[in-house]
């Protein structure tokens, strides 16, 4: 089915990111206005100081002059990264697919563009999302502690949840909007393990999960400390699957 008839919102949230979106931002515009998808770019703003904010106001319409279809979305308190992308996906309900990607620039423009066309050209809507799987084809650089701190969670979360998804933590999904809208009411994460509750409510509804093998190269100065999120993520992995055996998801 041809993607040219399909829309998609795609949402970056930052909390003072300016510095990362504008080495970012200038290539995801290109690309996307090279890539003749119809793609409406979110900047969902977390709560940033108002310095910051004033920077992404900017940085947008520095942006716009390379893609027209781009807006700021300013919140004045933190929701989060999920909370931030849930409410600039709840505005969207005109859509067909609702897309994140992180600011950080760790997964290149063209790479996002390529997932979004895999998503968007597909016969039968379906999720996509990225996962990081070192091969010839898409090669992944990161540091020892964040793959060991990945590999246990992912193998925490397959005991536990029956999600057998090999990275639910990449920075880029899409997602068919009329799956979302139904499973939108059961999400209560808003923090880094959103995406895993998210995937354990689509699982539950049995919509189809696609993974794409991406590039993936990590950026110096991230917010995640292996460490010491890594217990604040595995608390909210047994509060999703609380929810999970009462049957919240479906």
């Amino acid at each position: 089915m041809d993607s040219g008839h399909k829309e998609c919102v795609l949402v970056t949230p930052v909390w003072n990111d300016s510095d990362r979106l504008a080495r970012f931002g200038p290539q995801l515009a290109e690309a996307l206005a090279t890539s003749n998808l119809r793609v409406h770019w979110v900047v969902a703003d977390d709560g940033s100081s108002r310095i910051e904010q004033d920077a992404l106001v900017d940085l947008v319409r520095e942006f716009s002059k390379s893609y027209a279809s781009i807006e700021l979305q300013l919140n004045s308190q933190r929701q989060y990264k999920g909370g931030a992308i849930y409410h600039a996906w709840d505005q969207s309900t005109e859509f067909d697919y609702l897309a994140f990607v992180d600011a950080d620039g760790a997964i290149e423009a063209q790479v996002v563009i390529k997932l979004l066309k895999q998503a968007m050209e597909q016969t039968s809507p379906a999720a996509v999302v990225g996962i990081r799987q070192h091969t010839l084809d898409a090669p992944v650089r990161r540091n020892w502690r964040r793959r060991l701190v990945s590999k246990v969670f992912q193998i925490v979360v397959g005991f536990f949840l029956g999600v057998h998804i090999r990275d639910t933590q990449c920075g880029i999904k899409c997602i068919p909007a009329d799956d979302y809208q139904l499973i939108a009411p059961t999400l209560r994460e808003r923090g880094f393990i959103f995406d895993l509750e998210l995937l354990t409510a689509l699982q539950a509804r049995g919509y189809p999960v696609y993974t794409v093998a991406i590039t993936w190269w990590e950026v110096a100065g991230g917010k995640i400390d292996p460490w010491k999120h890594m217990w604040s993520m595995l608390a909210g992995m047994f509060r999703i699957r609380r929810r999970q055996r009462a049957g919240d998801y479906g």
